[in-house]
């Protein structure tokens, strides 16, 4: 963002790395394209990455089947030196840099970076960089579509940022996706803004200032962490299959889609064949989903697509599906609701009847290198509807609940009822004194939080 060239940098600075440093590829600036950026007619190669970054706002789904979704489809924007949205921490995130009564003056639906929207909305929200979860025409000419406010009226401030995780969650899933569709064809690479922020604060980072990952950091791993990858085209509900290894070719393959609802049970099942894809690429898949008969019209729908060896159909349920970046089967989950403008209220009403249930055991627990780790498993009953964004947490008899920095294992961001558990080791960092008794504590969208107790060891290993 050094526009105008003639202006900045120093020439003597571009010579002097040119003469210090011969072998290094040296671009002064993220952007130029204009005062504003977005002008391909003062774009320079040689000097700027790209004519425009961003955008910075929300977006609708639809937008992520665009070329440069949010810009102009015009632009030519091979590396994307900045982009993001929005960013929330959890709840206790939130009480970290405000007080309850700050917390609880949450903005109001449709709220726009200043908080003008809400009177009643604390000034330490502006104050802290807020940025508006809404999107201007996303519900129609001239109306407001508020991404928080689309699981329903938050009762308080941890609702709000409770919603506000799984809103994050699918727009930088769909933001990475989108990008991934047309890898090498459109983009050759983008860059998320920002991974964290400099200070506390309420715009664009994936962790917060304490570290603790946010919606935004798992919608990111969901789309990215896999080698191969099965995705959704927000567009035309198109699928499709990136190859993100930089050498081999992903032979012919096939995708299952399955549809479940919030109860948990199957309600559709289609397979669709997905042809060879070369490496650093993607292609579309010979088919599309349909929204099921099976479920209304003002429902919520799971969406799974796995990606299995098999290109045959009636042999995809026989076979081991395709392993990802770390061992993981390559399975993509969201849920989705027909039309244009997503409609999580059944969401919104599930999570306040908490009906779900979720089941927490700990294996094991080790303190090295000024970090507790715990091994946990956690899984569905059959009698229990399906659990949506479950997430574990430490918790010390003198520190308190930690923040969590990382967690490994099974990355589902859905659990299904009767299935096998699903393996994770939660990570936190620890002060020099701290062991003995660690609660792990399990949380998730609509299933009441359950906890269990280990003793940690010093030294050790998962067992």
């Amino acid at each position: 963002e050094l526009f105008p060239r003639r202006l900045s940098p120093p020439v003597a600075l571009e010579e002097i790395v040119h003469r210090e440093d011969p072998g290094r590829f040296y671009i002064a600036s993220s952007m130029d394209g204009g005062i504003k950026g977005g002008n391909m007619s003062e774009h320079d190669d040689e000097y700027a990455l790209a004519p425009r970054d961003g955008p910075y706002t929300m977006l609708m789904p639809l937008s992520f089947a665009q070329r440069n979704p949010g810009l102009h489809a015009n632009l030519t924007i091979s590396f994307q030196p900045e982009v993001g949205f929005t960013s929330a921490p959890s709840y206790r995130g939130l009480l970290r840099f405000m007080s309850a009564t700050e917390a609880e003056q949450i903005p109001e639906r449709g709220a726009d970076s200043a908080c003008r929207a809400g009177s009643a909305t604390s000034p330490v929200w502006a104050f802290h960089n807020y940025l508006s979860w809404s999107t201007a025409n996303g519900s129609g000419p001239g109306q407001i579509y508020d991404h928080v406010y689309a699981y329903g009226q938050p009762a308080n401030a941890s609702e709000w940022a409770a919603a506000a995780a799984l809103a994050s969650f699918a727009q930088f899933q769909a933001l990475v996706e989108g990008y991934q569709a047309h890898l090498f064809e459109w983009y050759a690479s983008m860059s998320i803004w920002k991974t964290q922020t400099p200070w506390p604060s309420l715009r664009g980072f994936l962790y917060d200032w304490w570290l603790e990952p946010t919606g935004a950091f798992y919608g990111v791993q969901a789309a990215a962490s896999d080698r191969v990858h099965a995705q959704l085209d927000r567009g035309d509900w198109g699928v499709r299959v990136v190859n993100k290894d930089v050498a081999a070719a992903l032979p012919a393959s096939s995708v299952t889609a399955e549809w479940f609802g919030l109860d948990g049970k199957r309600v559709a099942t289609e397979t669709m064949r997905a042809p060879l894809v070369a490496a650093s690429s993607s292609r579309a898949a010979d088919g599309a989903v349909h929204w099921p008969a099976a479920l209304s019209r003002e429902a919520v729908g799971f969406l799974r697509l796995t990606l299995r060896a098999s290109p045959t159909p009636h042999a995809a349920q026989e076979v081991t599906p395709l392993e990802g970046g770390e061992g993981e089967p390559a399975a993509s989950w969201y849920w989705l609701t027909p039309g244009a403008a997503p409609d999580y209220t059944q969401l919104g009403a599930a999570r306040r009847a908490q009906r779900a249930r979720l089941s927490l055991r700990v294996r094991s627990c080790w303190r090295a290198d000024g970090h507790v780790r715990a091994a946990a498993e956690l899984w569905v009953p059959e009698s229990s509807g399906l659990v949506l964004y479950p997430q574990l947490a430490l918790s010390l008899p003198r520190e308190g609940e930690l923040p969590a920095s990382w967690q490994e294992g099974d990355r589902a961001v859905v659990l299904l009822p009767g299935r096998k558990p699903s393996a994770r080791i939660v990570v936190a960092r620890v002060g020099a004194r701290a062991g003995g008794v660690v609660s792990v504590v399990a949380r998730s969208w609509n299933a009441p939080q359950v906890e269990a107790r280990c003793v940690c060891v010093e030294g050790g290993a998962e067992v």
